[in-house]
């Protein structure tokens, strides 16, 4: 059930859909075993996810991402992916970058091969606008999942339009297609990039 629920997880295009799924396989992995750390650093990643793109913003919400981060930290203080959740927590609830900063570089020292890590990192710098870091971070990740479409499109693509480097953003954006042709997210921003760059309505 657990790894059922990352494979929903990490699909691209982070469908509300796919991420319902994934929260209810993680749950169900707790009622078969409350004390499973993972799946509860999962869940909290899960809930922070939906409130971060606001699809369920209620106080609830927000309580479950802090729940679970604690409590699979409690269960296992030196799970990276506990860290990684109480990053999530300090990112989506407390708007705090810098204390995410620091989980997330906790995670990175126990588990420096994820690229879901480094893409977090990653997107840290973007918000901060502290390029060179997020530049740092971003091909950290490429070279460790090269075929991540959400992490091309959206920490790759987005960041390079955000500069304002529409040719680059453009070809991640077709990179990020020509690996999974249905997600919706870079057809939208390749609309975008052309009004921006070009003025192509």
């Amino acid at each position: 059930l657990y790894l059922q629920g990352l494979e929903y997880f990490r699909r691209p295009g982070y469908l509300r859909q796919d991420l319902e799924i994934a929260q209810q396989r993680y749950e169900q992995a707790l009622v078969l075993d409350p004390a499973f750390a993972l799946a509860h650093a999962a869940l909290s990643k899960a809930h922070a996810l939906m409130f971060i793109l606001m699809y369920d913003s209620r106080p609830s919400r927000e309580e479950a991402i802090r729940s679970e981060a604690e409590t699979a930290l409690r269960l296992a203080p030196t799970l990276p992916q506990a860290h990684f959740a109480m990053g999530g927590y300090s990112t989506a609830v407390l708007h705090d970058p810098r204390g995410a900063l620091r989980e997330y570089r906790r995670a990175a020292e126990l588990m420096p091969g994820s690229a879901e890590v480094w893409g977090a990192i990653g997107f840290l710098y973007r918000n901060l606008g502290e390029w060179a870091e997020w530049r740092a971070a971003y091909e950290r990740a490429m070279s460790l999942d090269p075929r991540d479409v959400n992490l091309i499109f959206d920490l790759g693509g987005n960041s390079l339009w955000v500069q304002h480097r529409y040719e680059e953003a453009l070809a991640a954006n077709n990179r990020a297609l020509a690996l999974d042709t249905g997600v919706a997210f870079p057809k939208v921003a390749k609309g975008m990039f052309y009004f921006l760059w070009q003025g192509q309505l």
